[in-house]
């Protein structure tokens, strides 16, 4: 980060970056409009020396997140899903399998996970369902977990809501023969 704010410095005349957190990079947008510069030009320029670094696997600007026509793959895909404009950093970064974030190098840092990375050891949870009527079956494909409040809402009973996005889990619906 060091290198980045001095980078920022460089190109720009002074660090615009806010904060960093959850590999969401913030950036002082007041300023940058103060400034008269353009929030998209200096998310891009802060975005090129990150993708350089090792172990970085995607960067993201957040003008590329609000870009719903263009994509580059389920990376992406899976990022603009957690993407909040009012919430999310202006750069999100993703980083290379079995690389961590730390915020000092210690050797309690290399400990350990985050459980906040996209793959699929930090991702994959095992999901049981257990009562009566649910017949007992092993399903092996991927499920979002915005399947779940649907199913509950199913075998409950229950009005779906209008917030609801995601779908019933069916082999969890199929009656025991």
């Amino acid at each position: 980060m060091q290198k980045l704010r001095a980078y920022c410095t460089e190109k720009f005349g002074e660090d615009l970056i806010l904060a960093e957190e959850n590999m969401n990079l913030y950036l002082k947008k007041g300023r940058i409009d103060t400034l008269g510069l353009n929030l998209y030009t200096v998310a891009k320029t802060l975005a090129q020396p990150i993708r350089q670094w090792k172990g970085v696997k995607a960067v993201y600007t957040e003008d590329e997140m609000m870009n719903e026509s263009a994509s580059d793959g389920e990376w992406r895909d899976m990022m603009r899903k957690g993407f909040e404009l009012h919430r999310s950093g202006s750069i999100l970064v993703m980083l290379e399998p079995g690389y961590l974030p730390i915020q000092k190098d210690t050797p309690k840092a290399h400990q350990g996970t985050s459980h906040g990375s996209a793959f699929n050891y930090d991702t994959h949870v095992p999901l049981l369902w257990y009562g009566a009527g649910i017949a007992r079956k092993d399903i092996f494909r991927p499920m979002e977990i915005v399947d779940i409040a649907p199913t509950l809402t199913h075998i409950l009973n229950l009005q779906r809501s209008g917030a609801m996005v995601g779908k019933p889990i069916v082999e969890v619906l199929e009656k025991k023969k």
